[in-house]
This record gives C-alpha cells, structure tokens and sequence, in this order.
C-alpha cells in the first residue's frame, strides 16, 4: 500500500473510534443522569406518602391544613420542623 493511502486509513479509523468513544460517553452520562431524576422522583413520593400517612394520624385540622399548605408551596420542606423526628421515623419505617 501506498504511505498516503495507509495514513488515509488511520486518520479515518481515529475519527470514527473517537465517535465512537464519544457516543458511549454521551449514552452512559444520560442514563447517569435518569437514574438520578429516578431516585429523586421515588424520595419525593415516598416522603408525601410519609406526610399523608402522618395527615390520617393527626387530629389537629389546623396543623393540618398549614402542614398541606407548606407542602404543597415548597419544593424542599423539612419535615422535621413540624412533625417530631420519632413519629417521622416509625412512619418511614
């Protein structure tokens, strides 16, 4: 073969071997990244599913009320400020 032909050759291969590299890093940091969004999205139902099951426990209407309210208008609430960490753990639990 010819020396120009055979650099042809390599500098294709290396262009298409960097595509490939490329793609895989693409492809794997997206499912890192869904994987992520996964976990977040089970966090938050399983910490509603905490808040709802506390609601059906507690008599109190007003503390209620202003427990769903700050739930519903804050995206990150500390559930600590205003249900004692004890009862928040056996609900967990």
């Amino acid at each position: 073969m010819k020396k120009k032909t055979l650099r042809i050759i390599i500098i294709l291969s290396s262009f298409a071997l960097a595509g490939i590299v490329f793609t895989q890093v693409y492809w794997v940091k997206e499912a890192i990244d869904l994987k992520k969004e996964q976990f977040d999205n089970s966090v938050r139902i399983a910490t509603k599913s905490v808040v709802n099951q506390f609601l059906k426990q507690t008599t109190d209407s007003t503390f209620k009320e202003r427990l769903y309210l700050l739930s519903c208008r804050k995206d990150h609430l500390v559930i600590t400020d205003y249900i004692q960490p004890d009862l928040l753990d056996s609900l967990i639990s």
